[in-house]
């Protein structure tokens, strides 16, 4: 299982340096939180066969994936999430 997270980036480009280990890792996003002064993130990977387990947990965001996004993966790829907590 491999660990990302946010609090071992630089405090000043914190968000855009998460968005880019997130897209490397995952696949290209634009996670926006409430507030980019607080924000902090962890993100857990590990593979189950052929499906990635991602489990993700940060305070109060957004995140969007764009026809923009999508149009530049290398790879064909489906997410299922599902949001235990917040709204």
């Amino acid at each position: 299982m491999e660990t990302y997270k946010a609090s071992s980036l630089p405090n000043r480009s914190r968000v855009a340096a998460w968005n880019d280990l997130y897209s490397a890792q995952l696949e290209r996003v634009n996670l926006t939180p409430a507030d980019r002064n607080s924000f902090e993130a962890e993100l857990n990977l590990g593979d189950l066969g052929p499906l990635r387990i991602v489990r993700l947990r940060c305070n109060n965001s957004a995140i969007d994936r764009t026809a923009s996004h999508i149009d530049q993966a290398a790879r064909r790829a489906y997410t299922l999430v599902l949001q235990v907590r917040g709204h």
